[in-house]
């Protein structure tokens, strides 16, 4: 009974504490039921704006800049911001960014990259490609670059919109109306500018040397200023006293003398025919670029080399065959290369003849790799010298930029010394600093300013950064040439060969000093990583018979050489091997035996 009591008297205290629960929730709403309805429903609408940079060429893998910039976006690709829903699925998203980048949907399909920290290089995201998680991944204020996979996008202009030059300004000599687009030519021809206003107007794209001198009077002088037009003075504005005026002045003067007139007038030839044909060779290979669709700056540097580069066969085509023909020869000396090489390369009078370099003192004959060796070393000296950090200014800054045509088009290493800032000011600023407008005179030596500006993608050769290589690599690119199978000699072969191995996994460990695989590289075939263009002959090891056990290399044919131990002959210990192998991968010197 008592148990039935108190039964009754709990459920009664139930039903009063759900009453009343009931009446507070009339008043004052269940706030954590809403918080649950409001979760379990969609995601409420989020909009999210990012930049997106869409590429034209499926093999980009560095950031457009300058010219390319502007390519791009006249042909409705390049920077664009982009709003969507941020919640938004995959297929939605793609769908987006194809709405805003049309020619996106004949692209075969199409990644989102990001650009590496520090520099230009571009990598794929890593993320989901939805935009919540790219958000999360880069921020809210990074560019996604859009690269196409299978099919590059068309660069062709798209259709500009009307010219509408309705504005005119009346001149305020003849009263006439002209067009602002034409009234700087007007005022050039107008006659009734009084004669002291009647001198011609400096033209703002022609530099101040040439503004400042009268109307040429010979057919040398105004190609000697188109090619002005096209290649900007690079003689230092600040430095007056460095400028050539009175050089150009005493040229457009009449000379007296038939004899002093004839050999002056031979030397203006000389120069301005050498000008001429670079500018022709440039704009042929522009044009077979353009007409072909070759984008990829290696082949265009393979195509400008075969036009621009003669005289003898930069290297040995087979082993068999004997190169001869005309070459540009020049003494150096190793111990002072960056002097020696600067006055042999300023004497060039025809920077477009196969280079020969002979080292000071040492025995080899230049068929490729020791030229190959003097870039690789006058690089790293000028990087030391002149760019840690850049000058300036400095009279030698011109032969510098000669010295990087020269191994940019010769096969040597790519001269890839300037910061991506440095480069922007050497390809694309109106007003560079002095150092800048020397470099700029000394690529264009052979072409290179007026090939870039006019291909931008090649300015990718010149950025910052090195192709990686590891063990794998090197073993990969020296094959052993072994003895026919199951010989005696074969197994001998293998004996050292594995004691090499062994050697090559110290070095890429670090433990062999400062010794690193490049310098094994360097040492057989004078390059410190595979040049852009690939190895003419592929590189080997091989073996030979012989007393010592120090390897060698003949650099022009890319082969490096082993000793196989002769007979019952025992191997040096191990300590001894690798340090005749550190002895001689650490020094190149032509001749060490």
């Amino acid at each position: 009974m008592i148990y039935s009591v108190l039964k009754m008297t709990a459920e009664n205290h139930q039903r009063s504490l759900a009453s009343i629960s009931n009446e507070r929730s009339l008043l004052f709403g269940r706030p954590n039921e809403q918080r649950q309805k409001k979760r379990k429903g969609k995601k409420p609408l989020k909009k999210w704006t990012g930049t997106f940079v869409c590429l034209a060429s499926r093999n980009q893998t560095t950031i457009p800049i300058g010219e390319e910039k502007m390519v791009l976006l006249r042909c409705g690709l390049g920077s664009h911001r982009v709003t969507m829903d941020l919640y938004s699925s995959q297929e939605e998203f793609f769908n987006c960014l194809e709405k805003e980048f049309p020619q996106l949907k004949k692209s075969g399909g199409f990644e989102l990259l990001r650009c590496a920290q520090n520099c230009r290089n571009l990598k794929v995201l890593e993320c989901n490609w939805k935009p919540e998680s790219i958000r999360q991944y880069i921020g809210q204020q990074a560019k996604i670059y859009l690269r196409p996979i299978q099919n590059d996008l068309e660069t062709s202009p798209s259709t500009p919109e009307p010219n509408d030059d309705t504005y005119s300004v009346i001149c305020e000599f003849c009263d006439n109306k002209m067009n602002i687009r034409m009234l700087r030519d007007h005022l050039k021809i107008c006659s009734a500018r009084p004669n002291s206003e009647s001198d011609e107007l400096p033209d703002p794209e022609l530099s101040p040397r040439h503004s400042s001198t009268t109307e040429p009077s010979t057919s040398a002088t105004s190609q000697s200023q188109t090619l002005a037009s096209i290649t900007p003075d690079l003689q230092s504005t600040s430095n007056d006293n460095m400028t050539e005026q009175p050089q150009v002045v005493e040229v457009l003067e009449p000379i007296s003398s038939g004899e002093t007139d004839g050999e002056q007038e031979n030397t203006v030839t000389g120069t301005t025919n050498m000008d001429d044909i670079i500018t022709s060779i440039v704009s042929e290979c522009v044009s077979h670029c353009t007409e072909t669709g070759i984008k990829d700056p290696v082949d265009i540097l393979r195509f400008f080399q075969s036009k621009m580069v003669y005289g003898r066969d930069l290297d040995i085509q087979d082993e068999s065959s004997i190169i001869e023909g005309e070459t540009n020869f020049i003494l150096v000396d190793r111990s002072d290369i960056l002097q020696s090489a600067f006055e042999d390369i300023e004497a060039i009078t025809d920077l477009r003849l196969t280079l020969e370099v002979q080292f000071l003192g040492e025995i080899a004959v230049d068929l490729g790799g020791p030229r190959k060796e003097f870039f690789a070393l006058i690089l790293r000296e000028i990087k030391e010298k002149y760019f840690s950090p850049l000058r300036e200014w400095s009279p030698d800054y011109t032969v510098i930029g000669k010295i990087f045509a020269l191994s940019f088009l010769q096969n040597g290493p790519l001269p890839k010394l300037l910061s991506v800032e440095q480069l922007e000011e050497l390809f694309e600023s109106s007003t560079p600093r002095p150092v800048i407008q020397d470099l700029r005179n000394g690529l264009n030596a052979l072409g290179l300013l007026q090939l870039v500006k006019e291909l931008p993608s090649l300015v990718h050769l010149f950025t910052p950064g090195s192709r990686p290589f590891n063990l794998k690599m090197i073993t990969t690119l020296f094959k052993p040439v072994f003895a026919p199978e199951g010989s005696n000699r074969q197994i001998r072969q293998l004996r050292i060969y594995k004691k090499f191995v062994k050697y090559l996994k110290e070095v890429a460990a670090g433990r062999r000093g400062n010794l690193t695989l490049r310098h094994i590289l360097m040492f057989a075939t004078s390059s410190e990583e595979e040049p852009i263009l690939g190895f003419t002959l592929q590189p080997s090891l091989n073996f030979v018979q012989r007393e010592s056990f120090m390897p060698t290399a003949n650099t022009c044919i890319n082969r490096l050489f082993l000793t196989e131990p002769e007979g019952n002959r025992e191997l040096p210990s191990d300590k001894l091997l690798s340090n005749l192998f550190d002895f001689a991968f650490s020094n190149t010197y032509y001749g060490l035996s």
